[in-house]
Formats: C-alpha cells, structure tokens, sequence
C-alpha cells in the first residue's frame, strides 16, 4: 500500500532535503521519530478535509516535524521544506508511474517550534507545520 507519506518522501529526497530511512545526515521517514539519527525530518498523515463529492480527488493533510540538533538547525530545515511545499501548483510526488500528482499544496501554519526532546546525549529542537494536499489521484 502506497501511502502519501511515502510519496512525499520520495519527493523531499529528490529535491535534495534529506535521505528516506538514512542512518545519518537528515534522515526522512514515515510515522516514526526514530531515536537515531538526531536530525530526522518525520511525516505523519492526517485525515484532512472531505473528499471532493464529485471528482476522485483526496484532501489530506500531512504533519511534517524536524527533529535538529540545536533550534537553529531545526528551524532552518523546516522552513527549507515549508519554502519547498507551500504554494505549489501540478506537483508530481513520488516515483513516475507510482506516485501521486497534486493540484495544489498549501501551508496551513507557519513553521513553528514545538519542544525538545532527548536523543541520546543531545537535546533536540522540534519544528512543524502542517500542510494540505489537494490531490489528483486517490491514494491506493
């Protein structure tokens, strides 16, 4: 099953915002923090708004949380992702022939700071916001 997450993933990794499941560097995963390693972009969707009664469209919603080292650096990247995402128009996410096209992706807040957390010996910074996907295809 191919999730949005996925797809969004696969999209973040070839604009050059992180790796899927990396072990170092700005790892990006799905539905997980892991505890390693410290700078982790995670993404987690939400159910988002109703589908459009008439087209075979799917209006999810999707968190997106960095995870960095210091407030700086997490700050930094999710506003790097938020630049990436907001205000994008006929996106293609995800691999040709198993992704998901988006009409339109919009921002529903601005990146903001969320807490800290404890990873190993150093104490992480969290930043999020969470955007909306107006999507073309329903996602299987």
């Amino acid at each position: 099953m191919s999730l949005l997450v996925d797809h969004l993933g696969t999209y973040l990794e070839d604009q050059g915002v992180g790796t899927v499941a990396a072990a170092s560097g700005w790892g990006i995963y799905r539905l997980e923090r892991p505890d390693s390693p410290v700078t982790v972009i995670s993404l987690h969707e939400e159910p988002g708004f109703p589908p459009d009664p008439y087209l075979s469209t799917e209006r999810p919603i999707v968190d997106i949380i960095v995870r960095g080292s210091s407030e700086r650096e997490a700050a930094e990247k999710c506003r790097e992702i938020f630049r990436l995402l907001h205000g994008k128009q006929n996106v293609r996410l995800g691999s040709v022939g198993s992704g998901v096209d988006a009409f339109t992706i919009e921002a529903l807040n601005s990146p903001h700071p969320i807490g800290e957390e404890q990873v190993g010996a150093v104490r992480a910074h969290l930043y999020r916001f969470n955007a909306a996907f107006h999507l073309r295809e329903l996602v299987a």
